[in-house]
């Protein structure tokens, strides 16, 4: 995991709970973002609300925010440590799993 913060890079979520939901805090550590997850609470306390799973693929928008595609709601239960929103920059097949990401930022 790089420890280098760069910046940021502002986001865009589509479909799903949270459709149209724009970040601009996305931190930027120089890794790519394709295949990168993004799990969001619905809810407070987030350790007990189910979380909206985002993917980006790597496309942008007209405006230049990296798209964010819904994939699934994953109840409290399924939702790993820290559980507020949580950004993954390991394969989602491998966060999918259950095992832990290899390389993670908080949002």
């Amino acid at each position: 995991m790089s420890t280098h913060i760069m910046g940021t890079l502002a986001c865009e979520l589509t479909d799903g709970p949270l459709d149209g939901t724009r970040y601009g805090d996305l931190p930027d550590n120089g890794e790519p973002f394709t295949s990168a997850t993004l799990s969001v609470p619905l809810s407070q306390p987030a350790h007990r609300a189910a979380h909206a799973v985002y993917t980006c693929d790597g496309s942008c928008t007209d405006a230049g925010l990296l798209q964010f595609h819904f994939v699934r709601v994953d109840p409290p239960a399924a939702v790993p440590a820290p559980a507020g929103t949580h950004l993954s920059l390991a394969p989602a097949a491998t966060w999918n799993s259950g095992s832990a990401p290899r390389r993670e930022e908080h949002a």
